[in-house]
């Protein structure tokens, strides 16, 4: 999961002196986000390894108002539950669940190249993950696809800082003069 935040020092003193210029900050920061998580889950979609397309189908980007240390928060996620053990490999020990393996079976046809009974196979790549991992027995150390565009990251979200509250009140001036010719030329 990747978190990315908007934090303006002294904010809340703004809030509170000019609630009309907090609000339009805030829309721009949210705005901003959210073009901001649409890049990052795209881009951690296009790292993320397919088989079924499951995985890669299931990263979703949220934007979340304001936290108590942020104007605005990104999120970046996966809800699969296999979702570690392709971002950093699994280690000996416990099985890996059932459904996922057989479905990986199924899509790459292991049990057809293999001469052996769907089943069979199935059983096998259990037991050589659950006793070996997948990092030693095939030396597939993980997709680090999260971990990848974590590092990028910073450059993508720089922008969203720059010239907020210059866009906001723009944003305002532009309703300000937009409500005066209304009122004077009666549209």
């Amino acid at each position: 999961m990747l978190v990315i935040e908007i934090s303006i020092p002294r904010m809340n003193a703004v809030l509170m002196r000019i609630p009309k210029l907090g609000a339009a900050i805030e829309r721009v920061a949210q705005e901003r986000m959210q073009k901001t998580v649409d890049t990052v889950r795209e881009l951690v979609q296009q790292q993320t390894p397919v088989a079924t397309g499951l995985l890669r189908g299931s990263i979703v980007g949220e934007v979340r108002g304001r936290t108590a240390a942020a104007l605005v928060e990104g999120v970046v996620r996966t809800g699969v539950i296999y979702a570690p053990h392709v971002e950093f490999g699994r280690k000996p020990g416990k099985w890996p669940p059932l459904a996922p393996i057989r479905e990986w079976v199924i899509v790459k046809g292991l049990a057809n190249s293999w001469g052996m009974s769907e089943r069979s196979v199935v059983y096998l790549v259990r037991r050589a993950i659950g006793t070996r991992g997948t990092i030693e027995r095939f030396k597939y150390k993980g997709a680090f696809m999260f971990g990848q565009v974590s590092g990028q990251v910073p450059g993508i979200a720089a922008p969203l800082r720059a010239g907020l509250v210059r866009q906001a009140i723009a944003d305002i001036w532009k309703d300000v003069i937009q409500k005066a010719l209304a009122m004077v030329y009666g549209r």
